[in-house]
């Protein structure tokens, strides 16, 4: 699942569980929006990011985080009505990071 407008880069190659930070960067996101931020299905971040920004998140102690069954999912959204419950998503984003 991949709508809206806006892309993702992960500047990140990989992670491991040495190496527990995910870089990456947004262009054409709203920035008056919050944008919700997972790794794995647990909430990193939740703030208005700006464009062409570099942003670190550390993932320390994330379960499954460093699961090497599969790649690692990041995934961003902001909503409607800028919380995280209302269910009408105006941005989805997700990029997944390989796991050594």
């Amino acid at each position: 699942m991949d709508i809206g407008t806006g892309e993702v880069q992960l500047l990140t190659n990989e992670i491991s569980p040495e190496n527990n930070i995910i870089g990456f960067m947004v262009t054409d996101f709203d920035e008056e929006k919050t944008t919700f931020v997972y790794v794995d299905n647990q909430q990193v971040l939740a703030d208005s990011l700006k464009n062409n920004q570099e942003y670190s998140i550390g993932i320390e102690g994330l379960e499954d985080a460093h699961s090497t069954d599969y790649k690692s999912k990041v995934q961003f959204y902001q909503t409607e009505d800028d919380t995280e419950d209302n269910e009408n998503v105006t941005l989805f984003k997700q990029v997944r990071c390989t796991v050594k």
